[in-house]
């Protein structure tokens, strides 16, 4: 399950930090919608990381998009979705996915390893590229 990053109250501002009560301490606002939105997002998570354990990666990816419709700075999400997106062999947004996660939590690991890896190995196939023109370049038969 995604970490509770907790929630803001909408009505008067105030910071939930872990599960939120039913009403906002602040301006006794009824906070059971949005808790029931983010049990959403998480349970979408857990099915996705289940997929994605199952190497279905599209069936992941469509659970994903529903979590980060939900719950949009999720990391946990946006990492996961970086793995799945290198696996279905999507490397341009995996690197766009990853570094995504990392604007919002700059100390993420797993998202700087997979991030390194993804630009790496976009290097390396770039320069294939282009040594591939040259030596085709000019070819006669």
């Amino acid at each position: 399950m995604a970490p509770s990053t907790g929630l803001v109250c909408p009505l008067c501002s105030v910071n939930l930090a872990g599960n939120p009560p039913d009403r906002c301490p602040g301006c006794r606002g009824d906070l059971r919608p949005l808790r029931r939105v983010g049990e959403l997002a998480d349970r979408h998570f857990n099915e996705a990381v289940r997929a994605a354990r199952a190497r279905h990666w599209g069936v992941a990816a469509e659970r994903l998009a529903v979590t980060l419709a939900l719950a949009p700075e999720d990391v946990d999400a946006l990492v996961l979705l970086g793995k799945i997106r290198w696996h279905q062999g999507q490397r341009e947004n995996a690197r766009s996915v990853w570094t995504d996660a990392l604007r919002l939590d700059p100390s993420r690991q797993d998202a700087q390893a997979g991030l390194a890896h993804a630009e790496a190995a976009l290097a390396r196939g770039a320069t294939r590229s282009r040594t591939r023109a040259r030596t085709n370049h000019g070819r006669s038969r």
